[in-house]
């Protein structure tokens, strides 16, 4: 989405520019986008690019490159927006598609010398000079390499987006093309000023798809998982559910809390897990599973297990930690249990 946001950004000034200018500096545009939007170790290159100066401008090809070739290319795109709209300060992009979008990969890091600022820090939305909004996003085949997901995916992609004054929404739904069932929902909303939150987020999967693979499920069955939530951030509660062949499996509680400048979580777990495992070890959990976890992050990055519990049919488990600002352990004290009830 940061390349998306920047290019919108990037088009709209040109717009001052005469109406029987525009095929005399197709060629100028085109370099000041691609300009605009390269960065160090990050290539820009434009083809085919007409109707700037039109309610309707389209874009043959844009791919992006670093030092080891190009990592993403999006083909045939089109973005049909509100001109006038510019007047008042304004993106307003009725519909932004294209043909085909490939990410073979992710972009080589840019090298730093920079230490990683671990200080704890609320989340806020950009805010940017101008308000944006994307009506409707539609891309017909997204195509994400191996390296991502363990194997290659094809998709259509729909959604929305705005960001204005601060709040923003999103909503996306993905599917896939390539012959396996799987489809993903997210539907999210914040705001800078209110500190709230609103959040839905549904995958399905067939079976074995990519969630039953990664996490190596006996016979990779389908997966439901659904997480769901609204309120503050101070005090923001989501209920989640998980399970497989159509069957719940595990359904809880996450909470998110804010106390002075520190950021509590709670997780309060729990189900009947046991066809997850194999089946030589689903004896030992048990039908009736539940963890119980409290951790805060203080304001200077550490990360502090106050509880946690763990509780099945062989094994009980409890204890804390004290992680320090830098990732490492401080204090390590667990207690467990391994008992045939």
């Amino acid at each position: 989405m940061r390349y998306l946001w920047i290019f919108l950004l990037c088009v709209w000034p040109v717009f001052a520019w005469a109406q029987d200018q525009e095929e005399a500096d197709k060629g100028f545009l085109t370099n000041l986008l691609e300009d605009s939007l390269s960065a160090e170790n990050q290539t820009v290159t434009i083809n085919g690019f007409e109707g700037a100066l039109s309610s309707q401008a389209r874009i043959a090809s844009l791919t992006i490159a670093d030092n080891d070739g190009v990592w993403l290319r999006l083909e045939d795109a089109v973005l049909n927006w509100n001109r006038a709209a510019l007047l008042r300060g304004a993106i307003d992009v009725t519909e932004l598609s294209a043909k085909r979008l490939i990410v073979d990969r992710g972009p080589i890091a840019t090298e730093t010398v920079d230490i990683p600022d671990a200080e704890a820090k609320p989340f806020s939305l950009p805010e940017l000079p101008v308000s944006v909004v994307i009506e409707a996003l539609a891309i017909e085949e997204f195509d994400l390499g191996e390296v991502f997901l363990g194997e290659a995916i094809k998709a259509q992609v729909t959604g929305s987006a705005n960001l204005v004054g601060g709040e923003g929404s999103l909503k996306l739904s993905a599917e896939r093309l390539d012959g396996r069932i799987g489809r993903f929902l997210i539907d999210g909303a914040y705001s800078n000023v209110s500190k709230t939150i609103d959040l839905t987020a549904d995958l399905n999967e067939g079976p074995e798809g990519i969630v039953a693979g990664l996490l190596g499920l006996p016979g990779e069955p389908s997966v439901e998982f659904q997480i769901e939530g609204s309120g503050p951030v101070s005090d923001f509660e989501a209920t989640l559910t998980l399970g497989t062949d159509g069957a719940e499996r595990l359904s809880g509680a996450l909470t998110l809390k804010a106390e002075g400048d520190r950021q509590l979580i709670d997780l309060d777990v729990g189900g009947d897990i046991t066809s997850l495992f194999a089946p030589d070890y689903q004896d030992f959990f048990g039908p009736n599973l539940s963890l119980i976890a409290e951790a805060e992050r203080s304001p200077s990055g550490e990360f502090l297990l106050d509880r946690f519990w763990l509780s099945a049919q062989h094994v009980t488990l409890s204890g804390a930690a004290r992680i320090n600002d830098r990732g490492w352990p401080e204090v390590l004290d667990f207690r467990g249990q391994v008992l045939d009830p």
